[in-house]
């Protein structure tokens, strides 16, 4: 899967095609991207959502 890290002054986030992790930890839908983030609760049931979420966070823990 590609990722990318991004930081834009004090905004840091790591994302790949559909989501994006924030250094806060929030959580967005890119799908819509660049019209459209979602953002996604922290205790959302959706599978992908949790995968996605735990993927970006170790990427992020690595580079934040």
């Amino acid at each position: 899967m590609t990722w990318v890290y991004v930081q834009l002054r004090s905004d840091r986030y790591v994302r790949d095609t559909l989501w994006k992790l924030t250094h806060t930890g929030d959580l967005f839908d890119m799908q819509d991207a660049p019209w459209q983030e979602i953002p996604v609760a922290t205790d959302t049931a959706d599978a992908e959502a949790q995968a996605a979420r735990t993927h970006l966070d170790r990427l992020r823990s690595d580079k934040l």
